[in-house]
């Protein structure tokens, strides 16, 4: 019987940027399993802040969430092109596409697979002072304005957007022994956790990135795969 994967995430909706999701791509019989939802919020004030004339040196915007909210911010303001002529940091290639594909012209840090990467490439890069403005999700870690911050550089937070966990229990019961179950991130994954301990199913487990990889470690998890960075091809790479 052939494997299933199941991806601990909601299929990509990259239909309105022109490509199908990036793991239905490049993996055989994948499965998504959404178990967070996602909810703009300040977005009357993110659309303020981009109508005024702050000036601003750069944008960092590391989820594809938060491209996801500018991208409706920039549908209800006259002029953004200014915005999209700064330069926009970002980490690994799904954010950056989208982020090229919304109008920024100078994007980087396609190839940084974690905040921490691009904190210290931002560093050894950033010569000058700079104004930033970061876009980040409710939850979200410190790393990049706090080195940014010892750097010297004026870092300017917003929040744009909230996660809510899903009751995916009912997804979680079609898991199989023999199986792959594909760990994103350590945010609201108890539930899995707790499934695959309950049936004690003999699964194969991957992990996207350090932290997640880490995280599954410290719950008591053996870990088969790793990703070096989040992308599909590293995953299938990993997985084989």
């Amino acid at each position: 019987m052939t494997c299933v994967v199941h991806l601990l995430k909601a299929r990509s909706d990259d239909s309105e940027y022109g490509r199908p999701d990036p793991y239905e791509a490049n993996i055989d019989n994948v499965r998504f399993i959404p178990i967070m939802k996602f909810e703009p919020v300040n977005f009357e004030g993110l659309c303020n802040h981009l109508s005024c004339e702050t000036q601003y040196d750069g944008v960092i915007v590391t989820s594809q969430r938060a491209v996801d909210v500018l991208k409706n911010a920039f549908a209800l303001i006259d002029n953004c092109q200014h915005f999209c002529d700064l330069p926009a940091y970002t980490v690994g290639p799904t954010t950056a596409n989208r982020l090229e594909l919304i109008g920024f012209k100078h994007v980087y840090g396609a190839e940084t697979g974690n905040g921490r990467v691009l904190a210290e490439k931002m560093v050894h890069v950033l010569q000058e002072k700079q104004r930033l403005l970061f876009l980040a999700g409710e939850v979200h870690r410190d790393i990049l304005p706090r080195e940014l911050t010892a750097a010297g550089h004026q870092i300017d937070k917003i929040i744009v957007y909230r996660t809510e966990c899903y009751n995916y229990q009912k997804e979680l019961s079609q898991i199989k022994n023999g199986d792959w179950v594909v760990f994103f991130s350590p945010s609201h994954i108890d539930q899995a956790l707790n499934e695959l301990r309950k049936r004690q199913l003999d699964v194969k487990i991957a992990a996207i990135g350090p932290t997640t990889h880490q995280f599954l470690l410290d719950n008591g998890f053996e870990v088969d795969a790793v990703a070096e960075s989040p992308t599909a091809e590293c995953l299938r790479d990993a997985m084989k």
